[in-house]
């Protein structure tokens, strides 16, 4: 059984999960994993041994005023850049720096079918959680 340092779950929908290693491919990974261009909440977890430590709350989707949604879903947004880079260089990078064996990835779709639940709650949700727990954010959130 793995020993995670902070574990939360999604109350939104079942989380799935997708694995990223840094000799992988990010984006056949997602591929792979099936991970939707449908809107809600990610959470990646860096793995180091047999510890699961959470780095980062991230959501997909804005909802506009008028109701239509801008920004991309999950898929997208996890393989969209960060810090002027592509995820997948910085998420390499961010393994290699940290000296973290790989990532985890859990995401749950909000909005849909089984779930009306904005992306950007579920993220606060998440991220309050998280917060109350700490009295800070996750690592590589830098604000809310």
């Amino acid at each position: 059984m793995r020993k995670c340092v902070f574990r939360i779950s999604c109350p939104i929908s079942p989380a799935r999960v997708v694995e990223f290693y840094p000799a992988q491919n990010l984006r056949e990974q997602l591929a792979a994993a099936q991970v939707p261009d449908k809107y809600g909440v990610y959470l990646i977890y860096g793995v180091q041994a047999d510890q699961h430590r959470l780095v980062y709350i991230g959501k997909s989707g804005t909802l506009l005023a008028n109701g239509e949604w801008r920004s991309q879903g999950l898929c997208k947004r996890l393989f969209a850049k960060q810090d002027g880079e592509s995820r997948q260089a910085y998420f390499r990078t961010k393994l290699s720096t940290e000296g973290l064996s790989h990532l985890s990835i859990h995401w749950a779709v909000t909005v849909g079918p089984d779930s009306l639940v904005l992306p950007a709650k579920a993220e606060a949700d998440l991220l309050q959680i998280y917060f109350d727990m700490y009295g800070k954010l996750p690592p590589w959130n830098r604000s809310i």
